[in-house]
């Protein structure tokens, strides 16, 4: 049984994405008040303040994006894969590293953040029920969602365990903007793969393992 803890559907599915995931956030959200001080020149206050509302906006999507899979099963897939695609788009916006006006930055940071909280709950909320859904038929539904939560819990805690170590590292020859963006090809091309990979799947072109 502990063999399906990596096989290739639950490293695709479940580990990969969480861990993706789990280390962009911790990054992002554990630098961002010291980030909007020294480029904006904002208080710690303010940093804290936006961060909390971050956490509303998390929770908000995980019950939105709760109601609309079990209205659309369908759109646990497409959630997962475009969740991850987004996620990593909207990290350059919020540096951000592109060309936009200087009084409309901060705005355009906030909301960035905010919707890259929303893709991450998208991702991990999807990863989790999607992992548990292939496992069901071997081991049961219950004994499925056990294991993908263990599954989802391990890998989110490693990414934020190595999230701020691996940014830390490159803080010391990139900046914060830099670094953040950094998530976007590795996220944009594990979605390519991902997506991919799933519509080979399910035409017979690759087994299931």
């Amino acid at each position: 049984m502990y063999r399906l803890y990596i096989s290739r559907d639950m490293i695709l599915y479940c580990w990969c994405p969480t861990l993706c995931t789990g280390t962009c956030a911790a990054f992002v959200e554990g630098n961002i008040t010291e980030f909007y001080r020294k480029v904006y020149h904002r208080s710690l206050q303010f940093g804290g303040a936006v961060g909390g509302i971050g956490g509303v906006v998390y929770f908000i999507a995980m019950i939105i994006i709760g109601v609309l899979r079990e209205k659309w099963p369908c759109l646990k897939v497409a959630g997962l894969i475009g969740g991850l695609f987004a996620f990593g788009i909207f990290t350059v916006f919020v540096g951000p590293l592109v060309p936009i006006p200087e009084s409309y930055k901060l705005i355009i940071s906030i909301g960035a953040l905010y919707l890259c909280m929303a893709c991450g709950a998208c991702v991990l909320l999807n990863s989790l029920t999607l992992s548990a859904d292939m496992l069901s038929p071997v081991v049961g539904s219950e004994q499925a969602m056990s294991m993908s939560l263990n599954a989802f819990t391990v890998a989110f805690n490693v990414g934020g365990f190595i999230g701020p170590i691996i940014g830390g590292a490159l803080l010391l020859v990139l900046d914060y903007q830099e670094v953040i963006a950094i998530a976007f090809p590795i996220l944009a091309l594990f979605s390519l793969c991902l997506g991919i990979f799933h519509l080979k799947k399910n035409t017979g072109l690759t087994g299931i393992s």
